[in-house]
């Protein structure tokens, strides 16, 4: 994490960036921050401006265009948000934003409008405040531990929290959302996938966006997760790549290795309309009609 990159001069190191990145890392500063971890940029073509992984990560002036459609908060989160952080929109299950802080501040993300930003990380006063309101509300069976992303917790902290969690007697289901396998996958340690087991059980939730991200390593860390905890969940977006889709025949070929590699089969899921990312919007996907 002390590692990552989130200036022009450390950018330099894996690609060229063009006049419109330059622009639009000025221009997007006090809007929405950026930075990517070194195995995540170690990933990007270095001479191929339109590179998936680089899109993801580097931002471009498309983001600054007038967005009529989106809006910082699609979802409500913060009117369904009954104490700090803990988003209550269905009966019997949460979105519990347990840090604002992830290892890379992904264009499209749902929550920019709290990511990286200290005024909403969680000091732990306002977590019991949380688990408070967890252990009223019997009705809640379901949570999934978000943010921000929860792997960024140091071990401590997470094992802790998963302890209160495991402490409540109506609660069934512990999910955690996380892309750490992905973009950070060296944080998935022997350590870690201790503490996940010793609170099992408990669910993680991936994605993986596109077939580099496959890496050995990404693979490795979800074998770890497989192996010590339960099973890691791929989730692949339904995201538009301007001007050069993924070619079908790459996602073909990266559906089979995943059996072998530990990984769940993929489900769909699309960008919602927040402030931003408008050009990586596909319009309403096939599996909502």
């Amino acid at each position: 994490m002390r590692s990552r990159i989130h200036d022009e001069a450390e950018l330099r190191r894996y690609v060229t960036p063009t006049p419109d990145e330059l622009a639009a890392i000025e221009a997007t500063r006090g809007i929405f921050r950026w930075n990517v971890t070194p195995h995540y940029a170690s990933l990007i073509d270095p001479n191929d401006p339109d590179d998936p992984i680089r899109r993801q990560v580097v931002p471009t002036m498309a983001e600054m265009q007038p967005d009529i459609v989106g809006v910082e908060d699609p979802l409500e989160e913060v009117a369904h948000s009954p104490v700090k952080n803990l988003i209550h929109n269905y009966r019997d299950r949460v979105a519990f934003c347990v840090t604002a802080e992830c290892a890379i501040y992904c264009r499209y993300c749902l929550r920019k409008r709290m990511v990286g930003d200290g005024e909403m990380m969680m000091r732990k006063s306002e977590l019991r405040d949380a688990l408070a309101y967890l252990r009223e509300h019997d009705e809640i069976r379901d949570v999934l531990l978000t943010g921000g992303d929860p792997l960024t917790m140091g071990d401590k902290a997470l094992a802790w929290l998963l302890g209160e969690l495991r402490d409540i007697p109506h609660i069934e289901i512990v999910r955690i959302g996380s892309r750490i396998p992905v973009k950070l996958p060296q944080r998935i340690t022997p350590e870690l996938c201790a503490i996940l087991r010793d609170h099992h059980p408990v669910w993680l939730n991936t994605h993986f966006n596109h077939p580099k991200e496959l890496t050995p390593e990404a693979v490795a860390a979800c074998r770890r997760i497989r192996d010590g905890t339960r099973p890691a969940i791929g989730c692949g977006r339904a995201r538009r790549q301007p001007d050069r889709p993924t070619p079908g025949h790459q996602r073909r070929r990266a559906d089979p290795p995943r059996p072998a590699q530990r990984i769940g089969p993929p489900a769909r899921a699309s960008v919602l309309p927040v402030s931003g990312p408008t050009h990586r919007r596909n319009g309403t996907p096939p599996h909502v009609d």
